[in-house]
């Protein structure tokens, strides 16, 4: 594990969802990222979770926090799960 997910709090934040092509997502925050913040969305491939470089949000704002917590759901009945 490369030292920069040490400090970042990743997990501070999880919820799971079928947000990926309808399949199961595992989203979790990481507040101190970078100092601004991220949420990384994982999927299980074979028998461990993966995360690709498209399938994570990043804060804006320096100390933010973004990632503290979040909500997911289907927000307008369309069928669809938004983060």
């Amino acid at each position: 594990m490369p030292c920069f997910w040490l400090f970042v709090l990743l997990g501070m934040s999880v919820k799971i969802g079928k947000i990926i092509n309808g399949m199961k997502t595992y989203v979790g925050g990481a507040p101190r990222a970078n100092d601004t913040g991220h949420v990384l969305l994982f999927q299980m491939e074979g028998d461990s979770l993966a995360i690709k470089p498209e399938h994570y949000l990043v804060g804006e704002q320096f100390g933010s926090y973004f990632g503290h917590d979040f909500a997911i759901g289907d927000f307008n009945l369309d069928g669809l799960v938004f983060y």
